[in-house]
């Protein structure tokens, strides 16, 4: 039963996570060309 606890605690905390990165910098995935500039651009 524990392990059956943790694992829905990380299954949990994962989505969490999924769903902030998702809000928070959503990548231009409609334009190719776009995020090549954007990871140009961050990676310098």
């Amino acid at each position: 039963m524990e392990i059956l606890r943790g694992s829905l605690i990380f299954l949990w905390a994962l989505a969490l996570a999924v769903v902030s990165m998702l809000q928070a910098e959503p990548i231009p995935h409609s334009n190719d060309e776009d995020l090549l500039t954007y990871l140009g651009e961050t990676l310098g």
